[in-house]
């Protein structure tokens, strides 16, 4: 029998709650990740685990066991400098972990660079 996959996904917003159906639908086994608690309440039965935490906070996703996911996807919005500042953060806090398949939502292709420069080997979706 196959091991089902293990996915996190950082970011709880509409985007990234659709995504958490979505991999939940395909049977994987699904990480939601949000600082923001009322964000996490949302996954409710959706998500295999939750937690309430800063994905550009390597120490916390370690705790939170990140570094063993098979997938990761950083799921946030970057409707702010702010926003773009904490995807890329988190992007580079789970390189750092060592998580081999990342995918990371971009809003602007103006900072597709400096996630291809700062990060390799990560998969950029629009």
């Amino acid at each position: 029998m196959r091991k089902k996959k293990t996915v996190a996904v950082i970011g709880l917003g509409v985007f990234g709650l659709e995504l958490v159906k979505h991999l939940k639908g395909l049977k994987a086994d699904v990480v939601a990740v949000d600082k923001d608690p009322a964000r996490v309440l949302l996954t409710g039965e959706l998500a295999d685990r939750s937690f309430i935490c800063d994905g550009g906070n390597i120490h916390a996703l370690e705790e939170i066991g990140i570094d063993k996911v098979d997938h990761a996807i950083v799921a946030m919005g970057q409707g702010s400098s702010a926003s773009v500042v904490s995807t890329i953060t988190t992007t580079l806090a789970l390189k750092k972990l060592d998580i081999k398949d990342i995918i990371v939502r971009l809003d602007d292709d103006n900072y597709k660079d400096i996630i291809y420069r700062k990060v390799k080997k990560v998969n950029v979706k629009k």
